[in-house]
């Protein structure tokens, strides 16, 4: 439970995210990986979590650089890339890239949230 809330803490530290990322729970590791405060150097390494939920909640967080970015859309497992696919935040041209992915329900999740993206920018104006 501490772990838990660690790793959602607004005053997440360097020590506690990295020992976290090291050593905690698959839940308290999905809650650091959804925390934009997780320092950079901490995303990288739970990238290369072997559980698809810490790298998907990763791929949805804010905070996260081109870079990660761009590996996380590359995943080896579906899961990832589909959670990541339907993410608003993701920008048009990532969008883009997810629309060519080989599975289709990447591609055309990839789609509709770009599709979503641009109508919502019309509306805006």
């Amino acid at each position: 439970m501490y772990d838990y809330q660690t790793a959602a803490s607004a005053d997440l530290t360097l020590e506690d995210a990295q020992r976290i990322a090291d050593f905690g729970s698959v839940r308290a590791r999905r809650k650091l990986a959804s925390n934009s405060r997780c320092p950079l150097t901490v995303m990288w390494v739970l990238s290369l979590d072997e559980d698809v939920q810490v790298r998907a909640s990763l791929g949805l967080n804010s905070a996260a650089d081109d870079f990660l970015l761009n590996e996380l859309m590359k995943d080896r497992c579906l899961t990832v890339r589909r959670r990541i696919a339907g993410s608003m935040t993701l920008g048009h041209r990532r969008l883009a890239e997810l629309m060519k992915d080989t599975d289709p329900v990447v591609a055309e999740r990839a789609s509709f949230t770009f599709k979503t993206l641009k109508l919502e920018g019309i509306l805006a104006i």
